[in-house]
């Protein structure tokens, strides 16, 4: 049979949730009113799937009374000005409705309303996907205000104008943040897991009920209701039972494929998603089974509001769901993702840099780590020398660098050589001497990120080069939109990663060999 299911091609005809189709009604319904909207879910939630079933939904069901736009903030190039942000959007526009704007607006917006006058419709929605893509932009302040001021205070355009954004941890700080521009002129929507009979109807319905109850049963149980689990399970048990694989030992190396292949996603959710609060909320909720809002107070004697905001969270993100027959206990959601937490759940967390770093800042913190930590290292076994007999290329071009960025006709000062090198040459350097900088790195996080074995721990290393070089290439020459959300994420953690290995102390002295 066909395949119905794929986890990574959003698809709207596969939406399932009595919870998601309801919402939909209501946005639109809102937007009729004026509105405008922010869907918060955690990566892989579904939010794509939803923006495009509600442009869907919106067109057919506001017979072109309504216009949906649907944008994806991934594709924004690099280092725009504010003006240049709006610039691109209009020039989506333009593209999507093969309208000419080539006409300079006198005020912000105003193209919006020739939109309306050219289409003869009432409300322009425009569907921003992956909206925490701004929150990275220096300009991010003056780009919220000004959307802001487009939605909610612009006579002649706001009436005519609405935007839905959807974003995970980073749209939600908006909501957060005091004195943030769109907290209070956008709705606030949330994306929880699918329910029981939500869960069984994804597995029964594509495949026409080829499937018995009990194997529905068992995808519960494994995902907890994640959408983009089940989907991932289901196109693997369709394929491996086409092949005569009995169902429920498919389902079982799904599983365990699955926690393989995504060893990057969970530490993204579990070390750099949350925060401790929210881990030690999951703990108990584990330890204890169900717990309501008033007994998890109890427990840790944080405030209410504290405890619904770390519910919320984990429940967005698809760590905990609401007890079944209960309306105000807690429990974990789904085996696959316990089953990770517990086998990586440690005390020695890495490191969690600020939210609010923007790529570029990242990426300056983990250049800056990295190359004191190797020029250290090398500095105290009077190694250095020996770089520039072993890459005589890479010292060449740092010491052209140092010329001309310091006016100078000599070289660059050996202790200095890695800070006007390429980005890749520190790690380099550590992959040549590779046994003595593993011994090193901080131990507990050398072994949690690249473990024990040395040859495997390389190879690890070598992927977290490779991602980050591609990533600060594209930084550095403004391809970002060449980029897919999920490679930014990983660069982010593969960064942070890094930093937590060369920070480290001083205590281990053996020789560099």
């Amino acid at each position: 049979m066909n395949n119905p299911y794929h986890w990574l091609m959003p698809n709207p005809d596969i939406f399932y949730g009595k919870d998601r189709l309801k919402m939909i009604d209501e946005v639109i319904a809102g937007i009729g009113h004026g509105e405008s909207f922010a869907i918060v879910g955690g990566r892989r939630m579904g939010k794509t799937t939803f923006l495009r079933r509600l442009e869907r939904e919106i067109a057919a069901t506001t017979r072109g009374e309504f216009l949906p736009i649907y944008l994806d903030a991934q594709t924004m190039p690099d280092n725009l000005s504010v003006d240049g942000i709006f610039n691109w959007i209009k020039e989506h526009v333009s593209y999507v409705l093969s309208i000419d704007f080539s006409k300079k607006d006198k005020i912000l917006g105003e193209w919006i309303i020739r939109v309306i006058k050219k289409l003869n419709c009432l409300r322009l929605i425009l569907i921003i996907d992956e909206f925490d893509q701004f929150s990275y932009h220096k300009y991010r302040h003056i780009f919220f205000s000004n959307l802001r001021a487009l939605i909610h205070n612009t006579p002649g355009i706001s009436e005519k104008f609405s935007v839905v954004v959807a974003g995970a941890r980073m749209l939600q700080n908006l909501y957060d943040s005091p004195g943030s521009p769109l907290a209070n002129v956008l709705t606030w929507k949330y994306l929880s897991l699918l329910d029981r009979e939500d869960t069984e109807k994804l597995v029964r319905e594509p495949t026409k009920d080829r499937f018995s109850h009990e194997i529905g049963e068992i995808v519960w149980r494994y995902t907890g209701g994640h959408p983009f689990i089940i989907q991932y399970l289901m196109h693997h048990l369709c394929v491996w039972s086409e092949e005569g694989i009995d169902e429920r030992d498919a389902l079982e190396r799904a599983k365990n494929k699955f926690i393989e292949e995504h060893d990057v996603m969970f530490k993204g959710l579990w070390f750099d998603y949350l925060n401790e609060g929210e881990r030690r909320i999951y703990r108990i909720l584990r330890e204890r089974g169900a717990m309501t809002v008033e007994e998890i107070t109890q427990e840790f004697g944080y405030k209410s509001g504290e405890v619904r905001g770390c519910l919320r969270l984990l429940s967005y993100v698809g760590f905990v769901k609401r007890a079944e027959n209960t309306q105000n206990s807690y429990t974990i959601a789904g085996e696959i993702l316990d089953e990770w937490i517990k086998e990586n759940d440690k005390k020695e967390y890495i490191q969690k840099l600020s939210e609010s770093l923007s790529l570029h800042e990242l990426f300056d913190e983990l250049e800056s780590a990295i190359r004191h930590f190797v020029i250290r290292i090398l500095k105290e076994h009077g190694r250095l020398v020996d770089i520039q007999k072993i890459f005589p290329d890479e010292i060449r071009e740092a010491n052209d660098r140092y010329k001309k960025e310091s006016g100078s006709d000599k070289d660059c000062p050996q202790e200095e050589i890695l800070l006007y090198s390429d980005f890749a040459f520190p790690f380099k350097i550590i992959l040549k001497f590779w046994k003595a900088f593993y011994e090193k790195f901080s131990e507990n996080p050398r072994n949690r990120i690249l473990g024990r074995d040395l040859n495997r721990a390389k190879m690890r290393f070598e992927e977290r080069m490779e991602v980050l070089t591609r990533i600060r290439n594209a930084l550095r020459h403004g391809r970002m939109n060449k980029l897919s959300q999920e490679e930014i994420d990983k660069g982010r953690i593969f960064a942070q990663e890094i930093i937590s290995l060369v920070r480290t102390n001083d205590s281990n002295n053996r020789s560099v060999r």
